[in-house]
């Protein structure tokens, strides 16, 4: 009984010794989100943003006329927001505004000398408007700093149109179908920069002015940061 005290005095002594040398290489993500998200706040998987189309891609002519590409055009300009429905989709909605600028001429009827010809008349059509568009992203590698994904949605517009041969602008409608794919690079955590494409079927209805369908493509820059709000507002956080 005396030996046997001393050993198990021992044996607790080194099993404390060697629970205490323990050592972990492995990243303690608990406390890495402790250090990025202050305690009294909580990251929600919400991206805002903003988007920038400065240059119109491929764009074919109105089909009600004869008009020329599309120039001296910003294609879109506007704010958006994204967040998962089931991984790794994400639904999207985005608002924005868009300027279009067709030079081109079209044929009209005109008597000269007694004699019906068709003569060419320059009218270069110009179209604003502000629209909605929403969608669908299946995204890949989203983990990854560097990830990418591919889409569809609807969009609607309204605005105005003009042309030279009308004196006052027309009201402008519009609905399209959108198709688009995006590459996109984490610059942190919370910040993705996203560069990508999207084409657009769009149907534009501009009372005497134009009425018809055409398409497009939009080169695309994204900047989004993911929303990040006070503990107090978020409900069970």
């Amino acid at each position: 009984m005396r030996l046997a005290a001393p050993l198990l005095l021992l044996l607790c002594i080194s099993t404390a010794a060697r629970a205490q040398s323990i050592t972990s290489f492995t990243p303690d993500t608990t406390a890495a989100a402790r250090a990025h998200t202050p305690p009294d706040a909580v990251d929600i998987p919400v991206w805002l943003g903003v988007q920038f189309a400065p240059i119109p891609g491929v764009t074919s002519k109105l089909q009600t006329q004869e008009r020329t590409d599309a120039q001296n055009c910003t294609p879109w300009i506007g704010v958006g927001a994204a967040w998962p429905w089931a991984k790794p989709r994400e639904t999207w909605l985005e608002a924005g505004y868009q300027h279009w600028e067709f030079a081109g001429t079209f044929k009209q009827e005109a008597t000269v000398s007694g004699d019906t010809l068709l003569v060419p008349i320059i009218d270069p059509i110009t179209l604003d408007q502000f629209s909605a568009r929403v969608g669908v992203d299946q995204w890949f590698w989203q983990p990854n700093r560097v990830s990418a994904s591919v889409g569809a949605g609807i969009g609607v517009g309204t605005g105005w149109c003009q042309a030279p041969s009308v004196v006052e602008s027309n009201v402008l409608l519009s609905t399209e179908f959108l198709g688009r794919a995006l590459v996109s690079l984490k610059l942190s955590p919370r910040v993705r920069l996203g560069l990508g494409a999207t084409g657009s079927i769009a149907y534009v209805s501009g009372g005497s002015i134009v009425n018809g369908w055409w398409q497009h493509v939009e080169f695309v820059l994204k900047l989004e940061q993911s929303m990040r709000l006070p503990k107090r507002i978020v409900p069970g956080s």
